[in-house]
């Protein structure tokens, strides 16, 4: 099923959908490795926290495709100015199917990414387990999402 741009801003949209759009605006030129690999992020954090897939994914503030906490904005500009790219809608839709059914198996043991060419975040050099994936880096923070917190030099004499 493609995603219906349509849709984007009207209600009610399924969190199937809602999960695809945030995929795609997150992860679209990257191929279907980076939305997989946006969406181990994704699921590795619903799992530490005990939520839903689309709850972590409109978490306020923390996906820039999405940071309003509901679909994109400009994604009606994307998909207009990328008519091509219904592959790429079409692959964010079977993502998206397979973490609603369980069927999603994670790429990368991540809880936070970001691309070093767009962002320097202050938390990207608290990153451990890094892992660059295409131009993003992948990894986890200690203390968070379940992350044991990184003791100090003292803690070990």
């Amino acid at each position: 099923m493609p995603l219906d741009i349509s849709k984007i801003r009207q209600e009610p949209v399924d969190p199937i959908t809602e999960v695809a759009y945030m995929l795609y605006g997150e992860a679209r030129g990257e191929g279907e490795e980076g939305m997989r690999d946006v969406a181990s992020v994704v699921y590795n954090r619903a799992k530490a926290r005990g939520s839903t897939v689309r709850d972590e994914a409109y978490r306020k503030k923390q996906f820039s495709a999405v940071n309003e906490g509901g679909p994109a904005p400009d994604f009606r500009y994307i998909a207009r100015e990328n008519p091509g790219d219904e592959a790429m809608r079409l692959k964010a839709q079977e993502i998206a199917v397979e973490l609603a059914t369980d069927k999603f198996k994670p790429t990368v043991d991540a809880t936070h990414y970001y691309n070093p060419d767009a962002a320097d975040p202050s938390w990207g050099r608290k990153m451990v387990g890094v892992q660059q994936r295409g131009r993003h880096k992948f990894g986890r923070i200690p203390g968070e999402y379940g992350t044991p917190r990184l003791q100090s030099r003292a803690s070990y004499e």
